[in-house]
C-alpha cells in the first residue's frame, strides 16, 4: 500500500477536476478523496498500489482538459487503508478540523495551537545582546 497527498493550484475549481479525479481513481483502483480548498486549490489523497498512485499523481499535473494546472505539491504519507474514493466538502476556513488531513508541516511551520505571542518567527533584525549599538542608551559607544 502506498499513499500520496497532492495540492493542485491554478484554474482547478469549477472545471470538473474533482469529478474527473474520482473517475480516474476508480478506473485505476485507487482509494482516497478529493476536495476544493478555500484558496481555490484542490487537495487529493491517493492510496493503492505504487504504480496506480503514481499514475494519479501524474494525472494531477494535467487534470481534466478544462483545467489549467499551474503548480502541484506532492507529499508522501503513511497509508491509512482507505476504502473507496469520495469527494469531500471544502473546509470552512482553510484549516481542517482533522489534523491528519492537512499537508505535513514544513521545516518552518509552527503548530496552530491558538493565538501566538511575541515576535513572528524568523531572523531578528536586533543585534545579539552582547553587541554595542551606536546611539543606544546605556553609555557611550566606541573607543
Amino acid at each position: 500500500m502506498y499513499r500520496k497527498r497532492v495540492i493542485v493550484s491554478g484554474a482547478v475549481q469549477g472545471v470538473f477536476f474533482r469529478d474527473t479525479c474520482r473517475a480516474t481513481a476508480a478506473a485505476q483502483g485507487v482509494h482516497g478523496w478529493v476536495r476544493n480548498l478555500p484558496d481555490s486549490s484542490v487537495e487529493a489523497v491517493f492510496e493503492g498500489e505504487t504504480g496506480a498512485v503514481e499514475q494519479l499523481v501524474d494525472w494531477a499535473h494535467e487534470g481534466p482538459p478544462t483545467a489549467g494546472v499551474e503548480h502541484v505539491e506532492v507529499y508522501g504519507e503513511e497509508p491509512e487503508g482507505l476504502d473507496g474514493f469520495e469527494i469531500r466538502e471544502t473546509p470552512p476556513s482553510g484549516l481542517s478540523s482533522d489534523p491528519s488531513s492537512g499537508p505535513p508541516p514544513g521545516p518552518d511551520s509552527a503548530p496552530l495551537s491558538g493565538p501566538q505571542s511575541g515576535p513572528p518567527p524568523g531572523p531578528s533584525s536586533a543585534p545579539p545582546p552582547d553587541q554595542d549599538v551606536p546611539g543606544a542608551s546605556g553609555g557611550p559607544s566606541g573607543p
